[in-house]
């Protein structure tokens, strides 16, 4: 008999890398778009099964661009790193939270008992931004913009949902 032995530990690492690399934001370490919209896409269908409805939140950072511009990227990256700690400690276990790109994120309310829930959540995000942000010497402040769809209403899918909610989120 003739046995052979590998040790795959590191291309078993590789693999997780590069499905970080893929599926997570990189500075915030939320889910990027694609891994957003296959989640979403995920939980509606459980929403059609148990024939209940869902939210989706589109945050558009505020002031964030002269910050950025004005402060250096370290300091906007870790305003950015700030605010989505903000958000993740504000929502329950079972929402979706994402960081979009740049200074966009979006989050999926799943399982919403009345349409007016996803408004309170968009309050309490608000309310999240409004102490200080300490970084370095600096004390910085934003605000956000946010709009909301509603599934089944403005969408089936997680695409025509964050289409809408951008659309809300500028009007």
């Amino acid at each position: 008999i003739v046995g052979y032995l590998s040790d795959i530990t590191q291309r078993k690492e590789a693999e997780l890398k590069i499905n970080r690399l893929a599926y997570f934001d990189t500075l915030t370490q939320l889910p990027n778009r694609s891994l957003f919209k296959q989640l979403v896409d995920q939980s509606l269908q459980q929403l059609r099964r148990k024939q209940t409805s869902g939210a989706l939140l589109f945050i558009d950072l505020n002031r964030f661009k002269p910050v950025n511009d004005t402060f250096g990227r370290q300091i906007g990256d870790a305003l950015l790193m700030q605010v989505a700690r903000r958000f993740q400690q504000t929502l329950r276990n079972e929402d979706i939270i994402a960081r979009l790109g740049s200074d966009e994120f979006a989050i999926a309310l799943t399982d919403v008992n009345q349409y007016y829930h996803a408004s309170l959540v968009a309050q309490k995000i608000l309310s999240s931004l409004d102490a200080a942000f300490d970084i370095g010497i600096h004390e910085l402040r934003v605000s956000a913009s946010i709009g909301i769809s509603l599934f089944p209403e403005d969408g089936m899918d997680a695409d025509s949902l964050l289409q809408r909610a951008d659309i809300a989120m500028f009007k």
